[in-house]
């Protein structure tokens, strides 16, 4: 009897650990609005005046508020939607704190978000950027979802 309830004792403990871990996940996007993502850019044209350490927002629109771009190498970029995770059904959108800086601003809330890896520099925000897939192929910039 002792072993079976040392057993269920176990398997509690783990489901509880899973649980927290998948909802306290600070890349969680649970309320987040899903929006299809299918942007091309020129390296050498739309993005020639990114230098590397620098960012932009995206010359096309996609996302929920358009995307910010983060240059970190020749070949290295990030790409980020412009929604603040903090009230994900505003209509704010996150804006450069300095043209071509590597920190956005939230208007509305005041969070400060780092282009480098899209994390939460100063809240109240606790959720990092919503990040989309850059693939970099030759002289075009995919950026997907």
């Amino acid at each position: 009897m002792l072993f079976c309830f040392s057993k269920i004792k176990k398997i509690l403990v783990a489901g509880t650990i899973l649980f927290l871990t998948v909802t306290c996940s600070k890349d969680s996007y649970h309320n987040f609005p899903n929006v299809s993502v299918n942007i091309t850019l020129s390296i050498a044209t739309d993005l020639s005046s990114l230098g590397i350490g620098s960012s932009m927002i995206c010359p096309y629109p996609g996302g929920v508020k358009g995307i910010m771009i983060y240059r970190s190498d020749v070949a290295e970029f990030a790409a980020y939607d412009r929604l603040c995770t903090n009230y994900p059904n505003d209509t704010c959108a996150i804006v450069l704190d300095t043209p071509g800086g590597v920190i956005a601003d939230c208007p509305c809330c005041k969070s400060k978000f780092i282009l480098t890896d899209g994390s939460v520099s100063n809240g109240p925000a606790q959720y990092a950027l919503k990040p989309y897939n850059v693939i970099v192929d030759g002289n075009h910039l995919y950026i997907r979802n």
